[in-house]
């Protein structure tokens, strides 16, 4: 018997068990793509998620009874490291990030992530956002061109010992479509 699946804002609280599918997701699914070195430092020195998306409220969890089997939110800022989300500042900035999308290895290519894509691409567009950008790890690539991104320019995260983590940049422009369809 399959649990259901059910999707919510995280909360602050959930920090450690995020970080923790975070990291386990980040090594097993990107095994293919990166040695597990590189894996090991990007997870240490860069991280998987930025505390302030659980403080803008724009950050969102799936559960399969209790496990916490996917994540990912969006974030208005720049950078994700900038000081506070920006929420219908549309007339400022027409495009939101997407940030920390990970599923659980036991849960991948099961329509997840899919499913969470389309969650946080309807908060963008209710938000008043119309395009989406993100920075996709090799091994989600695929998903985001299913998805309809179009990829940018590459881009490599030095990391310690001369190593680097590369990645591709990407962008879709939202329809508000997509809110019916969901």
């Amino acid at each position: 018997m399959s649990k259901e699946i059910f999707v919510r804002f995280a909360e602050p609280s959930e920090r450690a068990r995020l970080k923790a599918m975070q990291a386990f997701s980040m090594r097993s699914l990107g095994a293919p793509f990166y040695e597990a070195e590189v894996l090991d430092a990007f997870v240490a020195d860069v991280g998987t998620m930025d505390d302030l998306l659980l403080a803008d409220g724009t950050y969102l969890v799936a559960y399969s009874g209790a496990e916490v089997i996917a994540c990912g939110g969006w974030t208005s800022r720049r950078s994700v490291r900038e000081a506070r989300v920006v929420r219908g500042a549309a007339q400022v900035a027409r495009t939101a990030t997407v940030c920390s999308v990970y599923v659980h290895p036991s849960f991948a290519r099961r329509g997840i992530a899919t499913a969470l894509m389309s969650a946080i691409e309807n908060e963008i567009l209710s938000a008043g956002f119309d395009t989406a950008s993100l920075t996709a790890t090799l091994s989600s690539i695929p998903l985001y061109r299913r998805l309809g991104y179009r990829s940018g320019e590459a881009v490599a995260v030095e990391l310690r010992k001369g190593m680097s983590f590369v990645a591709m940049k990407m962008e879709k422009r939202l329809r508000s479509t997509a809110l019916r369809a969901a």
